[in-house]
């Protein structure tokens, strides 16, 4: 089963907020325009879910002058947050599909989750056009309520921060699930 993030919210707890237009409620994005360099990590907190896997699906903002759609990351982090500790679960593996299910092998999608912010990844292969999504493999079924990312700015070379906009899913199948 998939489906949408709920009550989505930026931050957390007043840090790690996204730079973006707007955070809505229904799971979705608009303008994401996050730089790690200038802004430093960030969050987006949701209601609690029992997951296998997270999902983002992810395409240039119309007002972006640029054609392609990386999204590049320095690292990808998912949380269970409590009042008395916050629990990181690792994440197992990564993978990217375009809009038609086609699965990236991009060399780089490790350096995402390795736990290395000095390390990168665009997580979709170079000139890639049109809406992509993520598959973040969390190995197992766990409670997760916090995603956060460390994202790199500009992946284009466009001398600008790259704009997205976004919409987060969960599944709790096992294998590769699209939603």
């Amino acid at each position: 089963m998939s489906a949408a993030l709920r009550a989505l919210l930026n931050g957390f707890f007043g840090d790690d907020m996204i730079v973006a237009a707007d955070v809505n409620l229904d799971g979705t994005v608009d303008n994401d325009r996050h730089d790690y360099g200038a802004n430093g990590y960030y969050s987006l907190r949701f209601n609690d879910v029992q997951a296998t896997a997270i999902t983002i699906r992810f395409a240039r903002d119309p007002g972006d002058p640029f054609p392609f759609t990386h999204y590049p990351t320095r690292e990808i982090e998912l949380y269970y947050d409590e009042p008395t500790a916050d629990q990181l679960h690792p994440v197992t593996e990564i993978k990217t599909f375009s809009a038609v299910g086609s699965e990236s092998t991009h060399g780089e999608i490790a350096n995402a989750f390795d736990g290395d912010i000095n390390t990168s990844s665009c997580v979709t292969a170079s000139g890639t056009t049109g809406p992509q999504t993520i598959f973040i493999d969390l190995g197992g079924s766990h409670a997760i309520n916090r995603f956060r990312v460390a994202k790199a700015g500009d992946s284009d070379g466009g001398g600008g921060t790259d704009r997205f906009d976004l919409e987060l899913f969960y599944t709790t199948d096992s294998g590769d699930r699209l939603p």
